[in-house]
């Protein structure tokens, strides 16, 4: 929609009801890719489902797992797209030719993943039990994600670690340079995608185990659901310049940093200090009813946060303003729990996922305005008779320029640009002709039609062939006393379809 068009006092696009849903298996995780063209949903029975956003119809389906798939992330270009399922499988689809392209098996259930948006072939992936791994398909090659904790402990990962203290959930920016490491101990460490180094250690104040990370479309800010109810905001610092130099450190270097201190921070960074990587902006959580949050999403523009509330027997929503901190609606559906979100990544649509498997899609409910065309319009309550003026219809040409205004009219013959879309609702690259927007068709060939059949002399009006394997008693014959005795053909007798009976890829034809 165009924003100017828009109406200024109801400037809040936000969903406000359920406009469909979408139902082809027992969803359970949802991502939309970066143009909002298609929307893929992975199943309880291992399958991913890609659905067409614009026909809500289902585009292709992939038998991807043996069992349930947890997490699913797109490829900037939109060809590529990876899942991670409970049976320990890691399976990258190539969208292109509709195929898999690779598959990683594991050592433990992956719970979330997140891709490198730039090389498709490297993705991060998250477990129940057990630190991370960076995964690279092209080299067949798994390298876990070092973690460290701050009570005294530091240990790199290697593989499933056996304490479960370890535990942790990665995310990798849009760049692909960093990669953000949740822990179970209240931290979020920052570490180098190259190197696998870290670049600062931020504490949690409270220390409450990381749950999931989100980051929002720029990358400026990431959002982490806390065990503690509390859903923190962190500002990036690349975005707000406070990350001029990056110095990378081991684990064994922070342990000492932290131990040379005479007392630990409660927050903030306890390598960097003042010059945090990551900046705590704002903190959203239900204070009267305390919800534990399942997942939370940010809007297209970055202006909210929608969270959905961890229930089993409710679907609420609660969307917040990321700038002022104030709750601004809350979206309450049909009496089933939620069990993922996705934000449509260009207009102001919400996907969510309920406890039966059904896809919800939430849109606003534009109301008409006529005061935007005609400044002068009136509603009316009732039907009133309206008197005309006696010269209020009479022809009363106006000339070019108004009187008292030295401004031209407005030229009324201008071309209207309606080709070009508008920058600011693509994300950056989409404009790339090398991205795949839509699924490409597929054409199987027809089946070969068996030459040593008997012909029976009807021929394909297309093709001008005789058509095989079609039994001459299958054409109708005229009964006597009807009205073919008389002279005519009755429709319903004279009329046969031959299409159940021909083979397999011919054209089906009406005999007389």
């Amino acid at each position: 929609m165009n924003r100017s068009l828009l109406d200024p006092f109801q400037s809040l696009e936000l969903p406000e009801q359920i406009e469909e849903f979408l139902s082809h298996g027992h969803a359970r995780c949802v991502a939309f890719n970066p143009f909002g063209t298609l929307l893929a949903a992975g199943c309880q029975d291992g399958k991913v489902v890609i659905w067409d956003c614009e026909t809500r119809g289902v585009a292709r389906t992939y038998e991807a797992h043996s069992k349930q798939v947890t997490c699913l992330r797109w490829s900037k270009n939109g060809k590529h797209i990876v899942s991670g399922g409970l049976d320990q499988c890691v399976v990258q689809y190539n969208l292109e030719k509709g195929a898999k392209e690779a598959t990683m098996k594991l050592e433990a259930a992956v719970v979330s993943i997140s891709m490198h948006e730039s090389q498709p072939h490297i993705c991060v992936a998250s477990f129940a039990v057990g630190s991370p791994s960076r995964i690279d398909f092209a080299a067949n090659h798994v390298r876990p994600v070092p973690t460290v904790l701050l009570d005294g402990e530091a240990k790199p990962s290697k593989g499933v670690a056996q304490n479960s203290l370890l535990s942790a959930v990665a995310l990798c920016d849009h760049a692909g340079e960093v990669i953000y490491v949740g822990q179970t101990r209240g931290t979020i460490a920052v570490v180098d995608a190259s190197s696998l180094r870290f670049l600062d250690v931020i504490k949690v104040a409270g220390s409450p185990r990381i749950i999931s990370l989100v980051l929002n479309s720029t990358g400026s800010h990431l959002a982490a659901i806390c065990y503690d109810r509390v859903i923190r905001v962190y500002e990036v610092a690349a975005f707000s310049g406070r990350a001029a130099r990056r110095k990378s450190f081991s684990a064994s270097e922070i342990i000492s940093k932290v131990s040379g201190r005479h007392q630990m921070p409660k927050a903030g960074s306890a390598v960097l200090g003042g010059d945090a990587m990551l900046k705590l902006v704002r903190e959203f959580q239900n204070a009267v009813e305390r919800n534990q949050w399942r997942s939370a999403a940010f809007t297209a523009d970055s202006e909210h946060l929608a969270a959905a509330a961890h229930s089993k027997t409710e679907h609420i929503i609660y969307i917040w303003n990321r700038e002022w901190g104030n709750l601004t609606c809350i979206l309450e559906g049909p009496k089933q729990g939620v069990v993922d979100i996705d934000w449509h990544p260009v207009r102001n649509i919400l996907a969510s996922v309920s406890a039966e498997g059904q896809i919800f899609l939430w849109v606003r409910v534009y109301r008409e305005n006529w005061s935007a065309f005609a400044p002068d319009f009136e509603q009316l309550e009732e039907n009133q008779e309206y008197v005309e003026r006696e010269d209020e219809f009479d022809v009363n040409p106006r000339s070019d320029v108004v009187p008292g205004d030295a401004t031209p009219a407005l030229d009324e013959e201008e071309d209207v640009d309606i080709m070009t879309l508008d920058p600011g609702l693509l994300q950056e690259g989409a404009q790339d002709p090398d991205c795949l927007r839509h699924l490409p068709v597929h054409i199987k060939p027809e089946a070969a039609v068996d030459s040593s059949a008997p012909s029976t002399g009807v021929k394909d009006e297309a093709a001008g062939q005789p058509v095989q394997g079609v039994e001459p008693a299958a054409r109708s014959q005229p009964s006597s006393g009807g009205p073919s005795a008389r002279g005519g053909r009755s429709k319903r007798e004279a009329s046969v379809r031959l299409s159940d009976e021909l083979p397999e890829g011919l054209p089906s034809k009406r005999t007389r």
